[in-house]
C-alpha cells in the first residue's frame, strides 16, 4: 500500500516539475528562439540550404546547420499551436530528462537538480541535450548489453538536434573504458 502513495508523490512531484518549466517557458524567451523558428520555417518549405541564407555578407559561405532537426521540431510545434505547444513541448523534455535520471534518487535530490536546471530551461534546443544524457545514461545502466544496439539511434537523432552529442560520445568512451 505504501509504495502505491510512493508511486502516488512522485507522480505529483514531476507533475509540479513540468508545470513549473513550462511556466518558465512561457515567462522567459531565448533570444535564439525566433531565429529557430525561422530556420525550422524555412527548412519545411523549402529543405535544408547548402549555403547561409540568413547572412546577407555570405550568401555563398557553406553552412552546416547542426541543429536542423530541432528546427524543424520547433517550427511544426510552433504551427500547430503557436509559442504555447512549444513551451509544452519544451517543459514535457526537461521534465522527462529530470524524470529518467531522478526516478530512483530521493525526491528532496529531484528538487534540487530541477532547480539547478531551471535557469537554463524555457524553450531551447539544450533541453534535447538533457534527455539525450539522461536516455543515455539510463541506456548504460542496464545489466543486458543489447542496449547497445541502440546507440546508433539515439547519436543519429541527437546529432541532428544538438551539437552536444559529443557529449554523449565521451560517455560512452569514459564508461567503456571503465569496463576495461
Amino acid at each position: 500500500m505504501k509504495m502505491g502513495y510512493t508511486k502516488h508523490k512522485r507522480g505529483l512531484l514531476y507533475a509540479a516539475i513540468f508545470i513549473v518549466f513550462f511556466v518558465y517557458a512561457l515567462l522567459t524567451l531565448d533570444p535564439d528562439f525566433g531565429w529557430h523558428l525561422t530556420a525550422g520555417q524555412y527548412f519545411l518549405r523549402h529543405g535544408i540550404p547548402t549555403t547561409d541564407i540568413f547572412t546577407y555578407t555570405a550568401p555563398t559561405f557553406p553552412w552546416i546547420n547542426h541543429e536542423w532537426l530541432s528546427d524543424i521540431i520547433v517550427a511544426g510545434l510552433y504551427g500547430i499551436g503557436s509559442y504555447w505547444i512549444v513551451a509544452v513541448g519544451y517543459a514535457a523534455l526537461w521534465t522527462t530528462g529530470i524524470w529518467l535520471v531522478g526516478k530512483r534518487v530521493h525526491p528532496a535530490l529531484v528538487v534540487t537538480a530541477s532547480a539547478a536546471l531551471l535557469p537554463f530551461a524555457g524553450a531551447r534546443t539544450v533541453a534535447l541535450s538533457v534527455v539525450s544524457v539522461a536516455l543515455l545514461i539510463m541506456l548504460l545502466q542496464q545489466k543486458n548489453q543489447q542496449w547497445r544496439l541502440l546507440l546508433p539511434l539515439v547519436f543519429l537523432i541527437w546529432a541532428n538536434m544538438h551539437g552536444s552529442f559529443l557529449l554523449g560520445i565521451a560517455l560512452v568512451a569514459y564508461c567503456a573504458y571503465r569496463e576495461r
